[in-house]
Parts: C-alpha cells; structure tokens; sequence
C-alpha cells in the first residue's frame, strides 16, 4: 500500500488539510509534541479501517463541528484506489470505497457499511489489528505486540506473512490430487470395459454375419407380402366405390317416392280449392249488390264523421266561451267583493283614531313636566360625572391603605418567624459541630479502607493475568506433548522414518529417538503437573481476593452519601457566623414594624390624599337618592314621548284613509258597472252568440248518424266477399293450369 494523497476535514487537531505524497520516495514528518502527527496516521487508519485512538465514535470530530471527513488515496497491487469516510455527531459512518479506471474514479461499495469495509479488507489483505502490530507502532503502545497472547502474536505474523495463502495452495493442491485419482479410477474402469470388449469381438462377427443372411430372407418374405397387400387394397378399393353406387341409387328411389305423394297431395288440395272458387263465382250477382250498398252506405258516414266534427269544434268553442266568461265574471265579483272588505276597513281604522286623537291636549301638558324634570337629571348627571372619579379614588386609597396594613402585618410575621428559626438554628450549632467531626473521621476511615480496595483490585488482576499466563503455557506443553505421542506412535511402527529427515533409522538410532523422545514427554508431564498446582494456587488466591474484595466493598456503599452529607454538614456550619448578624438585624426591623402598625404611621401618603378626596366630596354635596328620585321621574313622564309617537302616528295615518276612501268608491262603482255589461254586450258574450248560431245552422243529428254506422257494420262482411271475388277471379285460371301439370 503506496500513499498518494490524504485530506482531512474535523478530523481531530485538523479542520482542513490536504497532503499530497505522489513523488516521494521516503516521507518524514516531524513536529513538536502535540502538533497532530500521529493525527495523520490515525486518520489513515480511521479512513480504512473506521477505527482510531479516540474512545469514542464522536471523539474524532473537530471541537465545534458535526461533521468529519477523510480522503485517503493509494495505490495496492498497481492499482488505485481511495476510501472515502465521513460521519455526522450522533449517527453512524458513511464510507465509498472506489478504484481508479481511466481519468475517473467507480465505485466498488457494497450494500452496506460492513460488506464495504469487508470489501476493503479483503483487497488490501491487512486488518487494523496486524496493521497496529507491525507497520504502525502507535505512541506511548509500541509494546503492544509484545504484551499479546502467543496464539495472537502468532496470527500477527502469520496474516503478516500471508501463511494463510500458502495453506490455501495447499488445500487446493490437494484437491486437485484428489480429482486427479478420481479420474484415473474412472478410466481405469473404462479401460477395463473396453479390453472385456475386444476379447468378445470373433463372437460379435460370427453372430454379425449371421444376421445379415436371416435379414436378407427376411426383406424376400416382405417383398412379396407387399405385393400380395397391393392387390388386397385393389379389390377393397373397387368395393368401396360399388357400395357407394348402390346407396346412392336407393336414395334416389326412396326421393322419387316421396316425390310422387307429395304431388298426388298437392293435386287434391288444388281440386279442392278450384271447387270453393267455383262456388264462389257462382255468388257473383249477389255479392255485387251487397257491395255496392256497402259503399253507398260508407259515402254516407263519411259525410256525417264531417258534419260530426264540426259539431264537436263548434261544441268545444261554445264551452271555451262559456268558461271564460265564468272566470271574468267570479273575477269581477271577487275584486268588488274585496273593494267592499276595503272600504269598511277603512271605516274602522278612522274610529279606532278618534280616542288617540282626543288626547291631543293631555299629552302636551306631559311633555313640558317632561322638559323640566330632563334639565334637572342633566344637572344632577353633570355633578355625578365628577362625583365619579373622586368616589372611585377613595375606594383605591382605601383598598391600597388596607393591603399596606396587611403587608406590614405580614411582614412582621415573616420576620418574626424567620428569627425564630434562626435561634433554634444557633442553638444546634455544638451538637452540628460534634456530628460533623465523627462524620470526618468515618469518611477518612472509609477511604483507607477505598485506597486498600484499589490494591486488592490490582492484586487481583496482576494473578489474573499470571493465572492466563500459566493456563497458556499449559495448552502450550499439552500441545507438544500430543505432538510427542503422535512421534512415539509413528516410532513404534516396524521400518519408521525419522520424524525430523523422513530418512530410515536402524536399530540402534531407532531405539535412541524412542527414549529421547520418552524423555521428553515426561519432562512435559512433570510441567504440566506444576502448571496445574499454580494454577490451583491461583484459583485459591483469586478467590481470597474476591471474598476480601467484595466486603470491603459492602462496607464502601454509603461512601458517596456520606461525603454528600459531609458537603452539606459543611456547608451549614459555614452559614451559622452568619445566623448571629441577620438575627439582630430582623430584631431591629420587627421593632420598626410593631411601632408603625400600633400608630398607625404607615402608607402617609395615602392617608394625606384620601382625607383631602373626604373633604372635596363634602365640598360638592351630592347625593345618590336625590340623583335616583330624579331618574324615576324622568321614566315615569317618558310615556308622554310614547303618546306622542302614537299621536302624531294617528294623525298621519288619519290623513292618508281620509285620502285613499274617494279612490276605493270610485273603483268599485266601475267594478259593478264591468259586472253588469259582461252579461249582456262584451266580446265573450258575442262570441258565444254566433257559435250558437253555427250549431243550429248545421243540423247534425247524433242519432241519425249512430244508426248508419251500425246498417254500415252489417254490409261489411261483403266487402269481405267482395274482395274474395276478386281473388277467385285471378287464382281459378292459375290453378287449373298447376293441375294439369302435377298429372302423373
């Protein structure tokens, strides 16, 4: 991984810095302490990995910003790539993760944040662990690697030295050793079926040439059952075609037979009909006759139906008229009848004025006492209006004057109480001052006991660790002992190679490794044995500890309450110098108070202004009952303003009837005159005379005209016959000439 370019933003010490590596060789940044150097290769590996230093996620952010953001650019395998990572105060972090292609930069991104920086992982072949480890020591951590686990450090190294690709080559060598023998196996049977099918093969040509002689007898027999199948065909065609002949010529027969009853039918039915118009034209003379009656008869109806329908128009115009005149005349009625109702309407309205009328006199009198009584409220209302404000004011002053009493009161008590708190307060302070010395040596004695507990805590983690130490050690010379074993076992077989060279051992070097290598294992064992007795002596003391730790922590659980009360103790003795000072104070304040609530020397202010407001009052001399007998005078004579309404409301109403009644005598005089020439020399009335007249003039009689209709359905039926006549005319020569020709 090269280099090319870093730029940060709100990242740590940084807000804005862009650094540019391309051309360089070897880099060196150098600065004093704090300056932000290890700054960049922490933004390195936060742009990569999304970890860092910082304890928390928000801890990378600039001082006063929301937002971080790193751009790293490099360069892995010849290729380009850049990671880019930004994170918002309170949410998760953003990264793309892109590759160089052409002048421009795609994406390689997953669908979310931890495929993506799998992704990244995958294609640098380094994680942050084995980075930390090897490539960049962070400050005052450059130990780190060495204070890991064996099993860890041994995963550094191997993800260093890519140990995992050699193991995978050598799972996939072995694969494909695998797949290699299964296919030799495969065509090893195949092979084995094949040299089993050459060793049959003089039997397969004797039997070959067997059977191309049994199939050359056998296409001979087909040849000639085919030919024979050809001549069957033959006949079963020429059969087919006779049966299809036959039956058709007995259809035919059976159509012909048919046919012949149908004429022999229909010859009869053509002499029956040839005798009815015989019959029937033998009838002529009489039905002529009859005909022409019918017709005479049928002019005749067609002349009344006219004369009918005149009647019925001059009947219809007769009612119109007759309505009409109905309707103008209940009309005429009606308007003379509402001209009368009117009228004596009118009469009575002008004797129900005559009383208001003759009140004339009575209401003038009211109205003058009215005037006086007005002048008089008004000056009574003007003396009010600035009676008003004054009255208001001394209810103010009064009020503000009793509120003031009532807070110097208060006051009074409020101080009064407050001293008293004060002395019992004074009087507390030895007994607060003996409570607080134990408190203070009760929290000194738990701190002790915390600094001890802070010890047992170290003590504790330093055999934790020593106990983990031990227990890997354990797995440790467990693992070479089963090794060892494995060794014994692969020595103990007849012709064992040396597990070292994989060369051959005779007898005397054979027997040499098995007792080294059995030496060995007991030594192991012997290790194995102690490790387990320091582990059980780690186990006892790490349970001391516990037991130890956990009382002595029982005993800290109200630490923090009592250093709480200790504060407020504390605090409370500080107060009490100050008791003695307000308390003489407030001593002095209540004296002040009694003095001025006893007489009465409070608020002198208002007292000055309420008494100057009593004796402006008595000044102006109003008086309420007098300003209240005024107003109900005044109410009481208003009704002479309603009688006047009322009166001059009568005389105008007077003078408007006495106007309307020579109109409404006049109009009904003319209604009676319309009313009374409507029956005898209107339009209407003329009208109804000359369809009247038209009526008679035309001479229609219903009865004359019912009888002809009724003599006009009789004759009827001969038109009927008339007509049939007609036919039996036309149809007879037609029909003797169909007879002759369905002769058989």
């Amino acid at each position: 991984m090269v280099p090319q370019q870093l730029i940060l933003k709100n990242f740590l010490s940084y807000q804005d810095v862009s650094l540019d590596f391309r051309g360089l060789h070897t880099a060196c940044i150098c600065g004093s302490n704090g300056a932000g150097k290890s700054s960049l290769l922490e933004a390195i590996t936060w742009a990569i990995w999304g970890k860092c230093r910082a304890e928390s996620e928000d801890d990378v952010l600039h001082n006063g910003t929301d937002q971080v953001r790193v751009d790293f650019e490099f360069i892995s395998n010849n290729q380009t790539y850049r990671i880019i990572r930004s994170r918002q105060r309170g949410r998760s972090s953003v990264t793309e993760f892109q590759i160089k292609s052409g002048d421009h930069f795609r994406t390689l991104s997953a669908k979310g944040l931890r495929a993506t920086q799998e992704k990244i992982t995958n294609t640098l072949k380094l994680d942050y662990e084995t980075f930390v480890n090897s490539a960049y020591l962070r400050q005052g951590r450059a130990d780190e690697f060495m204070l890991r686990k064996p099993s860890e450090r041994k995963q550094i190294l191997a993800d260093l030295l890519k140990l995992d690709q050699y193991e995978m080559l050598a799972t996939r060598a072995k694969d494909i050793s695998k797949e290699a023998k299964g296919k030799i196996n495969i065509l090893d049977e195949r092979l084995q079926i094949l040299e089993q099918d050459l060793n049959q093969r003089p039997d397969v040509v004797a039997n070959q040439a067997k059977l191309v002689a049994e199939i050359t007898e056998v296409q001979a027999q087909q040849q000639q059952t085919q030919w024979q199948l050809q001549q069957l065909q033959t006949s079963q065609n020429q059969r087919q075609q006779w049966q299809k002949q036959a039956g058709w010529q007995q259809r035919q027969c059976q159509e012909l037979t048919t046919e012949i009853a149908r004429l022999e039918n229909q010859n009869e039915e053509i002499n029956q009909q040839c005798q009815k118009l015989k019959l029937l034209l033998g009838q002529e003379a009489v039905i002529q006759v009859n005909f022409q009656r019918y017709q005479t008869l049928q002019s005749q109806e067609t002349e009344l139906a006219k004369a009918f329908q005149q009647y019925q128009n001059l009947q219809q115009q007769r009612q119109d008229l007759e309505q009409q005149l109905q309707r103008q005349e209940n009309e005429l009625a009606r308007q003379t009848e509402q001209q009368l109702l009117r009228l004596e309407h009118l009469d009575k309205q002008l004797a129900e004025l005559q009383p208001i009328l003759a009140q004339q006199q009575d209401i003038e009198a009211d109205l003058d006492k009215l005037k006086t009584a007005k002048q008089k409220l008004s000056q009574l209302d003007n003396l009010q209006h600035q009676v008003a404000p004054l009255l208001q004011r001394r209810s103010a002053l009064q009020g503000d004057l009793a509120r003031a009493r009532v807070q110097c009161q208060a006051q009074l008590e409020q101080r009064q109480a407050i001293a008293k708190q004060l002395q019992i307060a004074i009087a507390a302070i030895p007994e607060q001052r003996r409570a607080f010395q134990a408190l203070d040596e009760e929290i000194f004695q738990l701190k002790n006991k915390q600094v001890y507990l802070k010890r047992v805590e170290e003590k504790g983690q330093e055999r934790g660790h020593f106990k983990e130490r031990l227990q890997e050690n354990q797995r440790l010379f467990e693992k070479q002992l089963r090794e060892l074993e494995q060794k014994l076992t692969l020595l103990g077989i007849p012709g064992a190679t040396c597990p070292l060279c994989e060369q051959g051992l005779d007898g005397h070097y054979h027997q040499q490794v098995i007792e080294k290598t059995e030496h060995q294992c007991q030594e192991l064992r012997n290790q194995i044995w102690i490790l387990k007795e320091q582990i059980t002596l780690a186990d006892q003391e790490l349970a001391i500890l516990r037991n130890e730790y956990k009382e002595i922590a029982d005993g800290l659980t109200n630490l923090e309450q009592l250093l709480q009360h200790y504060g407020q103790m504390e605090a409370e003795l500080e107060k009490s110098g100050e008791n003695h000072e307000q308390l003489v104070e407030l001593n002095e304040q209540i004296a002040d108070l009694e003095l001025s609530l006893t007489e009465g020397n409070f608020a002198e202010s208002l007292q000055l202004e309420l008494a100057a407001l009593e004796r402006e009052l008595t000044n102006l001399a109003y008086d309420e009952q007098t300003h209240a007998l005024a107003r109900s005078t005044v109410d009481q004579l208003r009704k002479g303003e309603i009688r006047q309404a009322k009166l001059k409301e009568a005389q105008s109403k007077y003078r408007q009837l006495t106007g309307d009644r020579p109109g409404l005598e006049q109009k009904l005089l003319a209604l009676r005159s319309q009313l009374q020439s409507l029956g005898t020399s209107s339009p209407l009335r003329q009208q109804w005379q000359q369809v009247s007249t038209a009526i008679s003039e035309l001479n229609y009689d219903n009865e004359t005209h019912q009888q002809l209709l009724g003599e006009l359905r009789r004759q009827q039926p001969w038109q009927l016959k008339h007509q049939e006549l007609e036919q039996a005319r036309q149809q007879l020569p037609i029909l003797i000439q169909r007879a002759r020709n369905t002769k058989i």
